[in-house]
């Protein structure tokens, strides 16, 4: 088989990750976010002013762990037939027949990642200026946090499928990897805006070179259920 670009491997996983069978429960936390942005909008017109009453005061901390929880959710969702173990059989074999190991995890991780942030932020950046007329940027970066930490996750687990459609939960390890690689984007967004923004993106920017790493490795070394028959997407 040629080599295949990036285009080409990218479209295979995004076709694969849109016609997931968890989609419609990932797009619903978005229409959450974006409703409830568009009701607090409308309070905020009628004169009620969320930052006045006392869980109001601390909304920048709300937002940040709303966004993670948000993030992880749709996380979550997306690793159960998307993630890094349900598709190293076919990224295992993508390598095998001539594609470039670097080339196939930049497709995963940019497609994933652009996928979290596409469905949590606009809500979650809606929200924070319907709060307080200031979007909330720092969504962005944390979601993105969620879904590379899923990955790191879903690569130093040894779990298996573990249900007869292909689909896989995460191991207890794989999760406690995945909440305690990302907790730091969140944390780290605490900080006054500009500086919590600025230490968040460069968080995640490591984290998303660190899963790049280790799912580089776990296809090229680590044992998987590959085989030579494996058909490409």
């Amino acid at each position: 088989m040629p080599r295949r670009g990036i285009d080409s491997i990218s479209n295979a996983l995004w076709i694969h990750l849109t016609h997931s069978r968890y989609l419609r429960m990932a797009a619903n936390v978005s229409w959450l976010l974006i409703t409830g942005s568009v009701v607090v909008a409308a309070l905020r017109i009628g004169g009620l002013r969320v930052e006045e009453f006392p869980l109001g005061r601390n909304i920048d901390s709300l937002l940040t762990w709303l966004a993670f929880m948000a993030g992880l959710t749709v996380a979550d969702f997306v690793s159960r037939d998307n993630g890094a173990v349900v598709l190293i059989p076919r990224l295992r074999f993508m390598w095998e027949s001539g594609a470039d190991v670097r080339t196939v995890v930049a497709a995963v991780l940019i497609g994933q990642t652009a996928f979290a942030v596409t469905l949590v932020s606009p809500g979650a950046i809606l929200l924070g200026w319907a709060v307080d007329g200031v979007p909330f940027w720092m969504a962005a970066p944390i979601v993105a946090s969620t879904a590379a930490a899923t990955i790191l996750g879903g690569s130093l687990s040894r779990t298996t499928f573990s249900q007869a459609d292909g689909s896989a939960e995460p191991s207890l390890a794989s999760a406690l990897i995945t909440f305690l690689s990302a907790v730091p984007a969140a944390g780290t967004a605490l900080a006054p805006r500009n500086i919590g923004l600025i230490g968040s993106v460069l968080y995640t920017l490591v984290l998303i070179g660190i899963a790049a790493l280790c799912l580089r490795r776990r296809i090229l070394h680590l044992p998987s259920s590959s085989s030579r028959s494996q058909p490409a997407m």
